[in-house]
């Protein structure tokens, strides 16, 4: 087979290799399904294989399995890489140009110090993968998933992100310039600096969705805070559970150490866009200053304290009962919770009606 003579040429070593590059500059190398992996004819066994210097300009390495090696000072530029496995992989000092990596696997790769011009990402893996102080211009990045992904010290320029997926990204020191929110299909392209603002501002332009969401974080929300050791797991479920039947979207946060600004400031934010907040008391350890921080700022949210039959509120809880939308304490039985939830909607609903009528 054609590809087959690329696969030996390959195999003679990069001086020989690059040496054919030049002398055919017609020949576009086929690699096509070639496993990198399994190539340790020269390696010693368990080491990873190491490729520096090669050319591999224009290159089909479509399908290829090229995971946990290291690639430095490749050249991969016109070169067909979709559908191929680096996982594990690193790519130091590599020059990416026109490339297309569709629907690969990219997960856990390093690529440092590279350059990825008019590359497509599309529909691609990149789990806690690292872009380190690399330059990404003119990128197609639709549908890729990016969880955990570090792009430390990198510029992201012009890149295409509509669809995309982001989940906890690293970006110290990131560049971020015109990065579009659009389809590729859109005529009127909309760009954004931030990444991670890319999901959020589309769906604000997408008015149907808007319109969803925005009434789901004002009427249907119902925070709920407490301290869930692992014997309390039950009640935590039922009263998920129980409020879900009545239509609202219940949000935990379970209090499991001392609060941060990062936890209040957290705690904050999902005060602020629920409609009421279930606080159960029991066992409280930072519950108190969250509700210090969230109480007098919050006068729509309805709050209504919980705690188990038996148990005492902490001293400084009665601060927060001459403030109106806080109602009084609902003490329960592990048995009875349902129940008592049942009663706090209803209380709720009562106390959010009095307070729109006492202040329209």
């Amino acid at each position: 087979m054609k590809n087959q003579k690329n696969f030996k040429v390959f195999r003679e070593g990069k001086v020989k290799w690059n040496k054919w590059r030049t002398e055919n500059p017609a020949i576009k190398p086929n690699l096509r399904n070639y496993n990198f992996y399994n190539e340790k004819e020269h390696i010693e066994k368990y080491e990873m294989f190491h490729l520096e210097g090669y050319n591999f300009d224009e290159t089909n390495f479509s399908e290829a399995t090229m995971r946990d090696g290291t690639f430095l000072d490749c050249t991969f530029g016109y070169a067909s890489m979709n559908f191929i496995d680096v996982c594990y992989a690193n790519f130091i000092n590599c020059k990416f140009k026109n490339v297309r990596m569709r629907v690969s696997k990219l997960g856990s790769t390093t690529f440092e110090n590279c350059s990825f011009e008019s590359v497509d990402f599309s529909y691609c893996s990149a789990k806690e993968t690292k872009f380190l102080n690399c330059k990404l211009v003119n990128c197609n990045m639709s549908y890729i998933n990016f969880v955990k992904t570090d792009f430390s010290n990198s510029s992201l320029l012009n890149c295409r992100v509509y669809g995309i997926s982001s989940w906890d990204l690293v970006l110290k020191n990131t560049i971020q310039r015109d990065l579009i929110i659009t389809d590729n299909e859109d005529e009127n392209p909309i760009t954004v600096d931030n990444i991670e603002m890319a999901q959020f501002l589309y769906l604000i332009i997408n008015n149907a969705n808007l319109r969803f969401v925005l009434e789901t974080l004002t009427t249907k929300t119902v925070l709920i805070l407490g301290r869930f050791t692992q014997k309390r797991i039950t009640i935590l479920r039922k009263i998920k559970s129980e409020l879900r039947k009545y239509n609202y979207v219940p949000i935990l946060y379970d209090f499991n150490g001392p609060s941060t600004i990062d936890i209040t400031e957290t705690v904050q934010v999902l005060a602020s866009m629920s409609k009421y907040i279930i606080a159960d008391l029991t066992d409280a350890k930072s519950i108190g200053h969250e509700l210090k921080t969230i109480v007098p700022n919050n006068p729509s949210v309805i709050v209504q304290p919980l705690i188990l039959e038996g148990e005492r509120e902490y001293s400084m809880f009665e601060h927060f009962t001459k403030f109106p939308w806080v109602l009084g304490i609902k003490k329960y039985k592990d048995e009875s919770i349902i129940k008592v939830i049942e009663i706090a909607v209803e209380d709720c609903n009562r106390k959010r009606q009095e307070l729109q009528t006492e202040y329209s």
